[in-house]
């Protein structure tokens, strides 16, 4: 929990004239810690979200903070629907973790399927926008490179493959087409770019949240990434239509998209991790709860199929 006092010394860091108002701890968060924070300020209320990377997080990746602080600046600076980072603690001195401070964005998260099917189009023109921006202009944020291996992409084994989700036969498949994807072209990556990480107000996208993700790699991962969360959320046209809108507004080379399609859906199984009762309540509180483990699983097999099946 982050205390008032925590805060008050950042509000004189930055020789703000200000008190602090009601500090709310927020649910949801699944690779940081966040906070809400309300700031009284003499020319009104403004609030702020304090975000610490999980310890996990921090181990695979050690300059998160710095690199998401950087990051963003530049992307703010692009006119992009990004929050504006105010401060960060690099060291853990105010927080005791490395730390960043970002301005607060309205607008909220939504599953809703009558939102559809124009956030789709709007959610693929954001990502090609995203993808457009020259790689040589984001220096100073030092993104990291993707590493288009086994471990890169996945981490450590598992010790039992999911059997509901074809886990070991999907595995097995990469193993023969991955090195395919290591001369496909950079660009930034989001790294997540999931319905879950977007903010919406009526049909306004705005904002682009969690960039602890981003990479500098082929655009097809970040597409593929959208294209499974759309899939077994609002069904495979859902999926079609957002591939088509981002291929209208910005040409790529798609050969390889099977292929990486696979691996957002092996990415996604391994974090769904035997678990697909506990990733189906979490839609609950959205009002989905017709998206069943049965649902969804069913959902992400047709994906898998589907992609296998354009394989050469």
């Amino acid at each position: 929990m982050i205390a008032p006092a925590q805060i008050e010394k950042i509000i004189q860091s930055l020789n703000l004239d200000g008190k602090v108002g009601q500090v709310s701890p927020m649910t949801g968060g699944i690779s940081a810690e966040m906070t809400l924070v309300e700031l009284l300020l003499p020319a009104g209320t403004t609030k702020w979200i304090i975000r610490q990377p999980s310890k996990e997080t921090l181990m695979e990746r050690p300059r998160v903070v710095c690199m998401e602080y950087e990051l963003l600046k530049l992307l703010r600076n692009k006119a992009l629907p990004v929050p504006l980072p105010v401060f960060i603690d690099e060291t853990g001195k105010f927080f005791n973790t490395p730390t960043l401070v970002l301005e607060y964005l309205s607008g909220s998260i939504s599953f809703a399927i009558p939102a559809q099917p124009q956030r789709v189009d709007r959610m693929a023109q954001m990502l090609a926008a995203i993808h457009n921006i020259e790689i040589s202009q984001l220096d100073s944020a030092e993104v990291p490179p993707l590493e288009i291996s086994l471990q890169g992409c996945f981490g450590e084994e598992t010790v039992t493959m999911d059997e509901v989700l074809n886990e070991e036969a999907l595995l097995t498949t990469l193993t023969h087409h991955l090195q395919k994807l290591k001369n496909d072209p950079s660009v930034l990556l989001h790294g997540d770019y999931w319905t879950g990480n977007l903010l919406w107000r009526n049909d306004d996208l705005t904002g682009i949240i969690d960039w602890e993700d981003a990479w500098m790699g082929p655009a097809l991962y970040d597409l593929a990434i959208t294209r499974i969360d759309l899939a077994y959320t609002f069904g495979k046209n859902a999926a079609r239509q957002f591939t088509e809108t981002y291929l209208t507004a910005r040409k790529v080379n798609c050969a390889n998209l099977p292929i990486w399609d696979l691996v957002a859906a092996l990415q996604l199984i391994r974090f769904i991790n035997h678990n697909l009762q506990g990733w189906s309540r979490f839609y609950s509180p959205y009002g989905r709860q017709d998206l069943t483990a049965e649902v969804i699983a069913g959902r992400i097999n047709q994906f898998t199929e589907d992609a296998v099946s354009q394989l050469s």
